[in-house]
């Protein structure tokens, strides 16, 4: 996103957007668990989280490796 912001340049945006849905995700997750102690439902939000947790892990990774390849292609080298 900082990138986005100093270069100005517009191949990065679907970045820009692909980390700020990661961004939301772990927003959600951390919402998730401040609420937790308080919460009956224990259990099923904490397994509510994991799940979270693993969505948010192949986003990230899906994300980076988009990424890489952009910056390899910018670079004149194969992905």
């Amino acid at each position: 996103m900082e990138a986005r912001q100093r270069y100005d340049d517009p191949e990065l945006d679907p970045f820009v957007e692909d980390f700020g849905d990661v961004q939301r995700q772990w927003d959600q997750a951390i919402d998730l668990l401040t609420a937790y102690r308080g919460a009956d439902d224990g259990r099923r939000r904490l397994e509510s989280v994991a799940a979270r947790l693993h969505a948010i892990a192949d986003a990230e990774q899906a994300a980076f490796e988009r990424l890489l390849v952009a910056a390899a292609k910018r670079a004149g080298e194969s992905a």
